[in-house]
């Protein structure tokens, strides 16, 4: 009985390891799709305790110092979900990405 107690509590928690993934996207530019010379740049940032009073601050003008962000996506992946499971949400990650055009100027003048 304790043995199919302690396989049915590894299941739900492999089941919810597996399918606890979030993705979040925030599309500044509507035409951040056509523009053909796009760079992305990945960080990911850690928390501790939830995230609790864990700002992070992203300088928009270092990340993408040549042109302008088009798109940024924060996302948790299932590496990021069983940290967070084993340590019981002590630990938290999140990876975020964003998209920036080069020359934006020149791009939506080579479109018209």
């Amino acid at each position: 009985m304790k043995k199919q107690k302690l396989l049915t509590l590894f299941a739900i928690l492999c089941t919810g390891i597996l399918c606890s993934c979030t993705n979040s996207k925030f599309i500044i530019d509507r035409n951040a799709d056509n523009y053909s010379n796009v760079q992305t740049y990945s960080e990911r940032d850690h928390f501790f305790l939830w995230g609790m009073g864990r700002k992070h601050n992203h300088d928009f003008s270092k990340i993408c110092p040549n042109g302008k962000i088009v798109k940024m996506e924060t996302n948790n992946d299932w590496i990021d979900e069983t940290l967070v499971s084993l340590t019981m949400g002590v630990y938290y990650t999140r990876t975020f990405t964003a998209y920036c055009a080069v020359d934006p100027i020149t791009e939506d003048k080579s479109q018209k």
